[in-house]
């Protein structure tokens, strides 16, 4: 069999639509050629391509409607919050439609709809529920302390991905939805200057057992003084 002409040079990094294939003047029996990936109808990607989440996000987003996004789980590994490792290992993207929109459907996603007026940002290049409204979403698929690792990830190190006031707003939003009194019992635990889950989680096993809060050991690495800094609930 002989072997398939190589890709156009912008097609070789990235997902792409057929239609822009064929823009480019690859053939249709070019596009079912064994090198390539058919992840989602009318999307390709080179098998030699690494399909990494945003890689997959990329190839979603393709065809993903107008006003849907992406949140929960997949919205906090694309920001770079902590999850547990199975939601790391789980191949579903999580996708969410506004209000008044239908929910998506299609293979490898995990459709939502909220009627929660969130907000969106760019991250690698496709559409993410802001980090604080994506750590509310996550209220409904962690237990509370890995919610609370999240949530000190928005405050913590190498660099803050939201500040106290986003985060309360977004609280706010999310309003009395499942999940709510995770979140509220979440909310006075989140500190600022934590490096990683790790923190959190020793944090949380001393002041359990009565002992005083540790300061976050990130303070004295990076040179940057303690901080108790929390977020009230009210």
């Amino acid at each position: 069999m002989p072997r398939p002409a190589p890709l156009p040079p912008s097609l070789e990094r990235a997902p792409f639509t057929t239609s822009e294939a064929r823009r480019l003047g690859m053939t249709p029996a070019r596009l079912r050629a064994g090198d390539l990936r058919a992840p989602h109808r009318g999307v390709r990607t080179a098998k030699v391509l690494d399909l990494d989440l945003p890689t997959r996000c990329r190839a979603y987003a393709h065809i993903m409607a107008d006003g849907h996004t992406f949140s929960h789980s997949t919205a906090a590994m694309l920001h770079g919050m902590p999850v547990p490792a199975a939601f790391e290992r789980d191949p579903r993207l999580h996708v969410s439609a506004p209000e008044g929109r239908r929910a998506p459907r299609a293979t490898g996603i995990c459709g939502h709809k909220t009627t929660v007026p969130f907000l969106m940002h760019r991250v690698h290049g496709v559409r993410v529920l802001s980090p604080a409204d994506t750590w509310c979403t996550l209220a409904t698929q962690l237990g509370l302390d890995d919610l609370i690792a999240a949530g000190d990830r928005l405050l913590g190190l190498p660099r803050p991905l939201a500040d106290v006031g986003r985060i309360r707003a977004a609280v706010e939003r999310f309003g009395r939805r499942r999940g709510f009194e995770r979140l509220r019992a979440a909310l006075p635990e989140l500190r600022a200057d934590v490096y990683s889950p790790r923190e959190t989680s020793l944090r949380l096993a001393l002041v359990r057992a009565g002992l005083p809060e540790p300061a976050a050991t990130s303070s004295s690495v990076h040179g940057r003084s303690s901080s108790s800094t929390t977020v009230n609930s009210t």
